[in-house]
């Protein structure tokens, strides 16, 4: 995104709820009182957005960037912030060269982080959160945690940024910035650091991640009926049998069951699909930006994956457990959250059940 861009490329997008943060907000921009739309421009505190905000009337929207808005470089974050409605901090948007291998320039290397509290559900943290020594921590393409050499500046509304420092852009990869304050949720964002050519090397994983953690690496072939088929990046295959699950065109393809279609799914974020931006879920957005992914949050975004797939008529009858029997969010042997699925599967006439650990 940069100024002079079409207006269809100044865009993010976000689901937005009443304040029980599980209603969809179907008027959320029906007599937005003025101030609603508050913007940070890389940092610097944040101001009244002036740009459109549109809905479906569903809970979606986007905000549509002002080309005065969007500046040269640095990181953009939107709030939306209205009595009655979920307080909602849509996906970070960076623009420009930053976090470029060797940069040194500071402005250059701010990272936005969102900081929650522990109540239920969470709330925004309004004061700065001030993480003592080995609160803030990073790492580089998954290798163990350190201290941070950089900082945490606060901005208001829970939002604050890494302030990182020139050893922090070392080389082409991922830097992950870790929060973990007594009081807080733990707040984790990712940072994609690239050469000049833009081209990030994709780390290994890390041990004991599968299928269930929403993490695929699109493949340049695939083997369809006994042919290799070499095909582009942009295609994502199922990583078990090497099937296309989605065909250039955005149709789905048939696999061998929907296991994996729900999963790739559920992978792909929300306005960002070149064939339907309504299609993905704003999960991996609002782990990035480091916003906790609460039980409501997670139940309605894979519902809603699923009520798209069922209109495709892939399958039918899901059921989506994010909470055990005493209301409490259903967790891993790690404590990680994780949703539990099961549905009708209409291609091969089975049932249907699935747990998927977002990340």
């Amino acid at each position: 995104m940069q100024s002079g861009d079409p207006p269809e490329l100044r865009r993010i997008y976000q689901l937005i709820y009443f304040a029980d943060g599980i209603t969809p907000a179907t008027d959320a921009d029906v007599g937005m009182p003025a101030g609603s739309l508050k913007l940070c421009i890389n940092g610097a505190a944040l101001v009244s957005a002036t740009g459109n905000f549109v809905g479906n009337g569903a809970g979606e929207y986007y905000y549509e960037f002002t080309n005065a808005e969007i500046p040269p470089f640095g990181f953009l974050m939107l709030v939306f912030t209205r009595p009655g409605y979920n307080t909602t901090w849509f996906p970070v948007g960076y623009v420009g060269d930053v976090w470029l291998k060797g940069a040194t320039d500071p402005a250059k290397l701010r990272a936005p982080m969102v900081v929650y509290d522990l109540s239920e559900p969470p709330q925004l943290v309004l004061v700065a959160a001030n993480p003592a020594a080995g609160e803030l921590k990073t790492a580089f393409n998954n290798v163990g945690f350190g201290n941070a050499a950089g900082s945490l500046v606060f901005v208001g509304l829970g939002l604050h940024y890494y302030q990182g420092v020139a050893g922090d852009a070392v080389g082409p990869g991922n830097l992950l910035v870790k929060l973990v304050k007594a009081g807080f949720q733990q707040q984790d964002i990712e940072v994609g650091i690239t050469d000049s050519s833009g081209f990030i090397p994709i780390p290994p994983p890390p041990a004991g991640t599968s299928l269930s953690g929403l993490s695929f690496v699109p493949q340049g072939f695939a083997v369809i009926n006994g042919s290799t088929i070499i095909g582009g990046l942009d295609r994502l295959l199922d990583p078990l049998t090497g099937n296309y699950v989605r065909t250039p065109n955005g149709e789905w393809a048939e696999t061998q069951d929907s296991r994996t279609i729900m999963l790739i799914a559920m992978s792909e974020e929300l306005g960002e699909s070149p064939f339907d931006p309504d299609h993905g879920t704003g999960i991996e957005a609002q782990r990035r930006a480091g916003i906790p992914l609460t039980p409501d949050y997670l139940e309605a975004e894979t519902s809603r994956v699923g009520a798209d797939l069922a209109g495709e008529g892939i399958l039918s009858g899901l059921v989506v457990e994010t909470r055990d029997a005493a209301g409490r969010p259903l967790r891993d042997e790690t404590g990680r959250q994780v949703v539990k699925t099961r549905w009708h599967d209409l291609a091969s006439g089975s049932p249907i059940d699935l747990t998927i650990t977002p990340r």
